[in-house]
């Protein structure tokens, strides 16, 4: 048989090329009929995915993180004590739709996954595993998956491993090149069960396959056809009795933000396009990138406050003066108002190196003691560079990662909870999920 190489998949007919435009990702496969051996000694009576966390099952915590994600049908793979789950979640759960997959003997995680999509409605579904909880934002994957044309995209977390895991390696534009075995130790990074699916793809390979496994099977023969997105995200997976009793501790108390009232925006890059290896030192080098005055027009009024925070440090090696930038920030916000946008305020850093300049976070804790009500759990930051989002994160901040059709960097990919080619494209993804 070829390898799945990408070249060989075209051929095959089976890579799903270039998309202009994603499709309806409102659909998800949870696969929730484990048996969990390891979990017996203190979860005998119920599959592993229905274990008690802090009175309800875990399975809720995955599906209340689906509704946040803009879920609206889930089908539920179940297997062992199946009737125990489809008598506690029923046919709705909240705003989910649920219908269930139902495995008469094991199939395998590849076996389950198309078991059900004979029940699937979209081309491209969401794939989770129901004993493992990791709230990343799914846009940043869907984003990845058709900027890669990939058939399968995987979500990574890195761990220090004890030998529980198998490590996933990845070349530097995120495809997978191999697997390292259960067993291996040290810090790697491994697959952290959430997949989205071409499953036209998916089902052509399988063939007439009925029972298989989704790691050793369809992974070992599809490198290169799969893409690894690796994120930071909080991890946890119940497996086994001490993670189990530190999720009974640590997710009842667990909360994804769904409310912000401060954007913070970078300027270069962002707002203006960037001058490569160079500054903006007058306002006639200044250029907006095309869609911002739409933009922040269509998002003003969701924030109580919108402010720039941008480094400029082509002031201190005298390339320009502090009184021209302040003279571009002052007409950048005019002709934002013109528009019907408004920025608040700008903070620029125009030291070589100070506590102010990103990634350290002065500009943003003065914005904090000028206006006390800012909340960093509750502000979003949109940057176009890893200093940008280091910032954020280190402030506890939704870091918004803007490629704007530069080569996609895969530490910034880990990084930001979402990725955008503009902060137009941004605007709208932000403005329909309100709606």
């Amino acid at each position: 048989m070829a390898p799945y190489t990408r070249s060989n998949l075209l051929k095959k007919g089976l890579y799903p090329g270039k998309m202009a435009n994603q499709s309806n990702f409102t659909e998800a496969i949870v696969l929730a009929g484990g048996r969990g051996t390891r979990l017996q000694s203190l979860v005998s009576d119920v599959p592993k995915p229905m274990a008690d966390v802090g009175g309800r099952p875990f399975l809720t915590y995955v599906l209340d993180y689906l509704i946040t994600q803009g879920i609206t049908r889930v089908i539920l793979s179940v297997g062992y004590k199946r009737d125990v789950i489809q008598e506690a979640i029923g046919e709705s759960y909240r705003t989910l739709e649920i219908v269930y997959a139902i495995e008469n003997e094991p199939l395998g995680t590849g076996g389950a996954i198309l078991n059900s999509l004979i029940l699937a409605k979209n081309e491209h579904v969401w794939v989770l595993n129901g004993d493992t909880f990791l709230p990343v934002t799914l846009q940043k994957v869907e984003y990845i998956y058709f900027k890669r044309e990939a058939v399968f995209s995987l979500l990574l977390r890195e761990v220090v491993s004890d030998g529980r895991y198998g490590g996933v390696e990845l070349d530097g534009y995120g495809t997978v090149t191999g697997f390292t075995n259960k067993g291996s130790t040290g810090r790697m990074q491994i697959n952290a069960g959430t997949y989205l699916v071409n499953q036209s793809s998916f089902k052509e390979w399988a063939g007439d396959r009925s029972t298989f496994s989704l790691e050793d099977d369809f992974f070992t023969a599809m490198p290169y056809a799969l893409v690894g997105i690796p994120t930071d995200a909080y991890f946890i997976d119940i497996g086994i009795p001490e993670d189990y009793l530190r999720a009974k501790t640590e997710l009842p108390n667990y909360h994804i933000p769904t409310t912000y009232n401060t954007l913070f925006l970078d300027r270069d890059g962002v707002l203006n396009k960037r001058i490569i290896d160079g500054y903006v030192t007058n306002w006639n080098e200044f250029e907006f990138v095309d869609g911002v005055f739409d933009a922040l027009k269509s998002v003003s009024s969701l924030f109580q406050r919108i402010i720039v925070l941008t480094n400029q440090r082509g002031v201190s090696r005298a390339l320009m003066t502090e009184q021209t930038v302040n003279d571009i920030h002052n007409l950048m916000s005019e002709q934002v108002a013109l528009h019907e946008g408004r920025i608040d305020k700008v903070y620029a850093c125009t030291c070589e190196d100070c506590t102010c300049r990103k990634p350290d976070t002065g500009m943003a804790l003065a914005a904090q003691r000028d206006c006390p009500t800012i909340d960093f759990a509750q502000s979003i930051m949109i940057g176009d560079s890893l200093s940008d989002l280091l910032m954020a994160k280190k402030l506890g901040i939704k870091a918004i990662y803007i490629v704007h059709n530069h080569p996609i960097d895969l530490h910034c990919i880990t990084i930001a909870d979402e990725v955008y080619n503009t902060l137009y494209d941004w605007s709208l993804h932000y403005t329909k999920q309100l709606c």
